[in-house]
């Protein structure tokens, strides 16, 4: 899957539809490097870390088209470097994955990996060589400021603590400005536990809902080799909270590649031969497993041993209402399967 996620890393959306128009117009005038423009909004009270349907930033939008004027002007005026979209990635991990890298793989070795063939638009080679100076310098210019902010949050050793205190407390406008400052959403107290993790094993579904919305990294695990979806058992809505923020990811990914032709019947030698739907089924991604099955993934397929995906579904560790729609669901795609 981390194949599947750098792949997806390249694609950068820039459409800006069903938002509002002075939001528009900032990402527009960043694309396009009209500096006076951006200034302009922003005097005029425009947010310049506002997000479009995608989660990305004016900053992202400079950054990956090489306006380091822009870049400049929008880190000077609040713009933040650690913001994430709705996948998690942050304008640096798209702006390394967009210069070449002796390590990154190639559109061939993507594809051999895959098991596919990319369409248009589906892989974003490496920067011109005059291109990459200018990205080069505008990754110097938000390593810089990045590495500022953690100076300045290493300088006062109460900012990590204020955002787990507030977690703790249930304080959620409290949390809102901590990670405002700055204070990294993904940070970890001295049990190796994010403030995500904190809210789950203290069943805070606000200060859940809160921290999800900012698109923590959802695989850590603690000192104690715990991951949130442990901590957060104790309290159903929670875990439904976070499985569906990783599924949600999932679900993305997925899509993007069936609609290139990825064949979701072909089992894994290395997972004894299940499909992508016995996966599904076995980690209880219902949303997934429902999209695979309208997509012809097979319901009646079965692995090495002679499971196939409704079996798996019974063994999930779902509450036993959403297994039961599980099953059920396997077993209708079966059975339509059959008859055709």
């Amino acid at each position: 899957m981390h194949v599947v996620r750098m792949l997806v890393c390249t694609l950068m959306v820039v459409a800006a539809t069903a938002i509002p128009r002075t939001n528009a117009d900032i990402f527009e005038a960043a694309e396009g490097g009209v500096l006076a423009d951006v200034k302009a909004l922003v005097d005029q009270g425009v947010d310049v870390n506002c997000r479009d349907n995608w989660g990305t930033t004016p900053l992202m939008r400079a950054a990956l088209n090489g306006n380091l004027e822009v870049c400049t002007f929008l880190l000077s005026n609040g713009g933040r470097v650690d913001i994430k979209d709705q996948k998690g990635f942050t304008v640096l991990d798209y702006l390394r994955n967009r210069i070449t890298d002796p390590t990154r793989m190639s559109k061939d070795d993507v594809e051999k990996a895959l098991g596919i063939k990319l369409q248009a638009g589906q892989y974003t080679p490496p920067a011109a060589p005059e291109e990459q100076l200018v990205l080069q310098r505008i990754l110097r210019l938000l390593e810089g400021q990045t590495h500022a902010e953690l100076g300045r949050a290493a300088a006062d050793p109460n900012a990590k603590a204020a955002l787990f205190a507030a977690v703790e407390a249930g304080n959620l406008s409290q949390v809102t400005a901590v990670i405002r400052g700055g204070v990294s959403v993904d940070s970890v107290n001295e049990k190796g536990m994010t403030p995500l993790m904190v809210a789950a094993s203290i069943g805070n579904i606000g200060a859940c809902e809160l921290l999800l919305d900012h698109h923590p990294e959802l695989a850590t695990v603690s000192k104690e080799g715990l991951g949130v979806v442990q901590y957060a058992k104790g309290v159903p809505e929670i875990l439904r909270l976070v499985q569906t923020a990783m599924e949600d990811r999932d679900l993305a990914d997925i899509k993007l590649l069936v609609g290139s032709g990825l064949d979701i019947n072909r089992p894994n030698p290395r997972r004894g031969g299940r499909t992508m739907l016995m996966q599904a089924a076995a980690d209880g991604k219902s949303r997934l497993c429902e999209f695979l099955v309208d997509h012809g993934a097979d319901a009646n397929a079965k692995d090495s041993s002679g499971m196939d995906a409704a079996g798996y579904a019974r063994r999930s560790g779902l509450p036993e209402e959403e297994k039961l729609r599980l099953v059920q669901l396997l077993l209708t795609g079966k059975n339509k399967q059959r008859l055709q």
